[in-house]
């Protein structure tokens, strides 16, 4: 997230209802999975199927597990090239006909931890399961991060006249009746009927 706002305003210029405040539950704790991947079997089949090419063409396929150490092999037509990923890869074919496809690798297997960030003595867990979060000082930080956003409790309800250079995790300058707040917006939804409605929720920065 962006923590410099951004130039706009929600103000009784462009609202249709003024902000409503409002406070979120407390925050009791923070919740960050940390993973750990490591090989698993060698040679697994994790995709076998058949698929009409015509020329040269670029497919897409899934494996049906994550892996390493990738390599496809066709019957019925020419592997041009190939580009492997964790969960899929991407292949040039050329063929008259049916091509049987059959990818193998060594199995991805992961593990996971879970760091905790005490807050408070009661209140609501956050929890955030990302699987590219693999090491602990990253989630450290991001529990850090999040305590930092979720501790201002005030939110606002918004319904005005927007355009799309919004986006969820921008910091915009909020218009109430307690005066003007910076806040993260962490809701978005936008609605056309001849111009951009917008209706959402933010967080204040402090």
């Amino acid at each position: 997230m962006q923590t410099a706002p951004v130039d706009y305003t929600v103000s009784a210029f462009n609202s249709y209802r003024r902000p409503e405040l409002k406070l979120s539950k407390q925050l009791k704790s923070v919740e960050v999975d940390v993973f750990s991947y490591y090989a698993g079997n060698t040679g697994v089949k994790i995709y076998e199927g058949t698929i009409p090419v015509s020329g040269t063409q670029t497919v897409i396929l899934e494996y049906a597990e994550s892996a390493v150490d990738v390599s496809a092999s066709v019957s019925g037509g020419e592997l041009v090239s190939a580009a492997y990923y964790a969960n899929a890869c991407e292949l040039e074919i050329r063929a008259s006909g049916n091509v049987s496809i059959t990818v193998t690798g060594t199995q991805l297997k992961s593990s996971t931890s879970t760091l905790m960030l005490h807050v408070g003595s009661d209140g609501e867990t956050e929890h955030l399961s990302n699987p590219l979060v693999t090491a602990s000082e990253d989630a450290a930080a991001i529990a850090e991060f999040i305590r930092s956003v979720l501790t201002n409790r005030r939110t606002f309800e918004m319904e005005w006249r927007s355009d799309t250079r919004l986006d969820v995790g921008d910091v915009i300058h909020i218009d109430n009746k307690y005066g003007s707040e910076t806040a993260y917006v962490t809701k978005l939804k936008y609605h056309f009927t001849g111009g951009f409605r917008a209706d959402g929720e933010a967080r204040a920065t402090t």
